[in-house]
């Protein structure tokens, strides 16, 4: 299985330098974007115990739980 995602990986890796490379052949700028946040938060869950591995049945279960 690990083979097999590494030459997966691999494959996307030549797929890109190749549009990379034809895109600096011909000149094409590609656009960049730059994102800037302000007075960001994030809130989570943390889940301890013997509900704590993401499972179909845990996410119900905590689901329910906080309804």
């Amino acid at each position: 299985m690990f083979a097999a995602s590494e030459i997966h990986k691999q494959g996307e890796r030549k797929s890109f330098l190749r549009l990379r490379d034809r895109t600096d052949r011909v000149g094409i700028e590609i656009p960049k974007i730059e994102a800037q946040l302000k007075h960001l938060s994030v809130e989570g869950d943390a889940y301890v115990r013997t509900r704590a591995l993401p499972t179909l049945l845990n996410s119900t279960m905590n689901f329910m739980g906080n309804c």
